[in-house]
């Protein structure tokens, strides 16, 4: 039988977060603004505080990073929370519509969702 332990017997995880995430398979770029280094990534999991990153190329990740999601144009201003290998938790600080231009000292950010996003 099923009971809230799950059929090993152990305890779930207790959730911490306060709002709830989708799960999404999204492509995106990362960009360290500081270093105006860029690579891509996907995004598995995104609530409207953050979202779980898989890492193409994990060495490379800074606070006041910029998560951009190819398909809208939706860019997030990120925190780094927790990291394991290839996959980080971060916290969206800001979020700007790339569509409507963004910040004037992002010009390399929008120019990267120009060359990236769907045709």
């Amino acid at each position: 039988m099923f009971d809230a332990t799950g059929f090993t017997g152990e305890q779930h995880p207790i959730e911490r977060r306060h709002r709830r995430r989708q799960r999404t398979y999204l492509h995106a770029t990362l960009v360290v603004l500081a270093d105006g280094v860029s690579g891509d990534c996907t995004i598995r999991n995104l609530s409207e505080a953050g979202a779980r990153l898989d890492l193409i190329e994990p060495a490379f990740f800074a606070n006041g990073s910029v998560v951009v999601v190819t398909k809208t144009g939706a860019a997030h201003e990120v925190d780094l929370v927790w990291r394991r290998g290839h996959e980080a938790g971060v916290r969206f600080d800001s979020t700007h519509d790339l569509n409507r231009g963004g910040p004037t000292h992002w010009g390399l950010v929008h120019r990267l969702w120009i060359e990236s996003r769907p045709r």
